[in-house]
């Protein structure tokens, strides 16, 4: 990559210019520039480059791709490229950028206030045939907000509804444009929503249109939902607002809390065609006859005491325990369903009686449509993706994740439900078998592996390959390759994060690569692991490509392997056949000589019969060493052993000499 270029080529289809950014059409983190399209120069084209930190919501690509509609910002391509200003790859989404400017430039600032008429033919009316087809593919929006909305068409004749897959699902939103739930979660847990969260923000983004600006506008998060809590959020959203029946019933049902009576988008197709009906009556949660007073507040809802009792964790056992909140739910509610939840919930095993348990219990029975909190950590259920993809390498996060996983409070969250909630069927399974997976420390398993399994679109964060934004299972050796070009000091191929990675998205026989990772009894294991393992993937390409700058690495970290063997010629023969093998790029022809267990056992078993053949000589020597101390005694006992012979030989001979002469003599 050069080093300032100018444009930045993506697939070799559109030049994107890194000194022309169009500042009109940003969408906070994401950053707009001019594209110029190489195969037809007059087609108008910008790019969103988005935070490679943040999880882009990939899994609306191909959907969006599908949608043709003069309503909705047309998405053309996206891919990841080289981005000189932020000195690594950025994901980068090529739209077809409309004609005019933003509503408004921010939520803080004033615009022209629509008339009715132009609202329902300029904006409700194309929202609802966008919305439907996002309806069709099973997907929300999540980011219907007036700063989010341009001016198209012949004189601004049209809105258009912009980006929503820069960041993550509603991130980005304000508290005022967000339904009570979402606005109860971290805003990385707020997870992917649905179609009632897009009526939600689509009846907020019309009452700002009528009243031109943003509603509560200047109000803190905190005051915004506290006034949702107590007054639902019709009321107040709606202050000193004056509201045409029109108007009004738009928004009652737009702006209803409980998402199964909002209007559907059906509802919103029908009200922008002329059906006139009867305003729907927000829907509020039971309210007590008398209050609960908690840290200096007056409670007459369940919910209002729940997000209490969450803002002061630690000072909230207190009021379990002493059973005021019972006899305030018997007496002053009395509503059954609440008490027997709330008996439920203090019902618990002596093993998990622990206070953050029966606390996160609690106020599941007193709100279970709110987010599952525990502590700082509070998300939908279909947020904890995000939420563990964003925040993992928080302590207190993790700990709180895997407290939530252990005490089952997914589980007991699911049973306070009126409805079963079929579409997390697959997620409720995903969880469940993250709390065993992060049990195991091994490398591929632990928290590392269930953020992965649980955001399979997720860039792996690993920080050998974080800036190179790899996506898939191809894109590791390329990302490896760039980091062994531009890294002096890498000492290991595989981290946890990125074994975590692999072992989430490869489906290709891995053997004992993983396992071996760990292995500390043997310091060259996890080398020759981690590069079998990186073989194996490479292997697995159609064409198999040479990385040569990963491969002489990969023979450079091998080289303290060459001390398994013992022959000085064996050494020097493989240590140059390992650099010529890096050279070619091939990790299966590098490990072939590094790793070659014949030639290993050879080495091994000629070194083995020299070592037997030099003790045996060296006992030898250190015999006859012996013997040359001890020479006088072993002369001595040499010259008596010979005098012994030879007075054993003479005594036989002269025996025979006196025998034969006796027998001669006889005869």
């Amino acid at each position: 990559m050069a080093k300032n270029p100018k444009r930045v080529s993506l697939r070799d289809r559109y030049e994107i210019a890194v000194d022309e950014p169009l500042n009109k059409y940003d969408n906070p983190p994401a950053m707009a520039f001019k594209v110029r399209h190489l195969r037809d120069a007059s087609r108008e084209l910008m790019a969103l480059v988005c935070d490679p930190k943040l999880p882009i919501r990939l899994d609306l690509v191909d959907p969006l791709s599908q949608i043709d509609s003069p309503y909705l910002m047309s998405l053309k391509d996206w891919g990841v490229v080289d981005w000189p200003p932020e000195g690594r790859r950025c994901p980068v989404l090529i739209y077809e950028p409309p004609a005019g400017a933003r509503v408004a430039a921010s939520l803080e600032d004033d615009f022209e206030p629509m008339r009715e008429e132009e609202i329902i033919k300029f904006f409700a009316e194309p929202a609802y045939q966008v919305l439907r087809e996002f309806q069709e593919f099973d997907i929300a929006h999540r980011a219907i907000r007036p700063n989010n909305l341009f001016f198209g068409g012949a004189k601004g004749s049209r809105l258009i509804l912009g980006d929503c897959i820069s960041s993550p699902p509603a991130m980005a939103q304000s508290f005022v444009y967000e339904p009570i739930e979402a606005c109860l979660a971290n805003p990385a847990g707020r997870g992917m929503g649905s179609s009632p969260d897009d009526m939600y923000e689509l009846g907020v983004t019309i009452l700002a249109l009528l009243i031109g600006h943003s509603p509560c506008r200047g109000m803190s998060d905190e005051d915004i939902l506290n006034a949702k809590l107590s007054m639902g959020s019709y009321g107040a959203l709606t202050q000193s607002s004056r509201i045409s029946l029109t108007m009004m019933e738009a928004l009652r049902g737009l702006l209803t809390d409980d998402p199964d009576e909002r209007w559907t988008v059906e509802d919103v197709g029908m009200w922008s065609n002329g059906r006139r009906g009867s305003p729907v009556q927000q829907s509020m949660q039971s309210r007590a006859a008398r209050s609960y007073s908690f840290m200096h507040k007056e409670h007459f809802t369940c919910r209002e005491l729940a997000h209490t009792m969450v803002s002061n964790w630690n000072k909230s056992i207190n009021i379990i325990r002493d059973g005021s909140v019972d006899t305030w739910l018997r007496r002053a509610l009395g509503d059954d369903t609440v008490v027997n939840a709330f008996n439920e919930a203090k019902d618990i095993p002596e093993a998990d009686a622990d206070d953050d348990n029966l606390i996160g219990r609690c106020c599941i029975a007193l709100d279970p449509s709110a987010p599952i909190r525990l502590r700082e950590f509070s998300a939908t259920v279909e947020g904890f993706p995000n939420m563990m993809a964003l925040h993992a390498e928080s302590g207190e996060m993790r700990n709180a994740f895997a407290a939530i996983l252990q005490y089952g409070l997914i589980d007991f969250w699911e049973e306070n439900q009126p409805r079963p909630r079929l579409d997390l069927m697959t997620l409720y399974r995903d969880l469940k078998r993250a709390r065993e997976v992060m049990t195991r420390t091994a490398s591929g398993e632990g928290i590392e592996r269930v953020i992965y399994d649980l955001n399979p679109t997720l860039a792996c964060q690993s920080s050998l390959v974080e800036a190179y934004y790899v996506l898939d299972i191809n894109s590791i050796l390329p990302a490896l390759d760039w980091l062994a070009a531009n890294q002096d000091d890498v000492r290991y191929l595989v981290d946890r994060h990125l074994a975590a990675f692999i072992a989430a998205h490869f489906s290709g026989l891995r053997g004992s690569e993983l396992r071996d990772l760990d292995n500390q009894a043997d310091p060259n294991l996890p080398t020759l692991a981690s590069i079998r393992l990186l073989s194996l993937i490479q292997e697995r390409e159609t064409r198999v490509k040479p990385y040569t700058n990963l491969g002489q690495l990969a023979a450079k970290m091998l080289a303290p392997t060459i001390k398994r063997y013992h022959n000085r010629e064996t050494r020097e023969r493989i240590s140059g056949a390992m650099r010529e093998a890096g050279a070619t790029g091939r990790l299966s022809e590098l490990l072939s000589i590094a790793d070659n267990n014949q030639v290993l056992d050879d080495d091994t078993r000629r070194f083995e019969m020299a070592s037997n053949e030099y003790h045996d000589i060296a006992r030898r020597l250190d015999q006859l060493d012996s013997d040359k101390q001890n020479r006088m005694s072993i002369a001595r006992e040499l010259g008596g052993q010979v005098s012994s012979v030879m007075s054993g030989v003479l005594t036989t001979v002269s025996l025979l000499v006196i025998v034969l002469f006796t027998f001669l003599t006889a005869s």
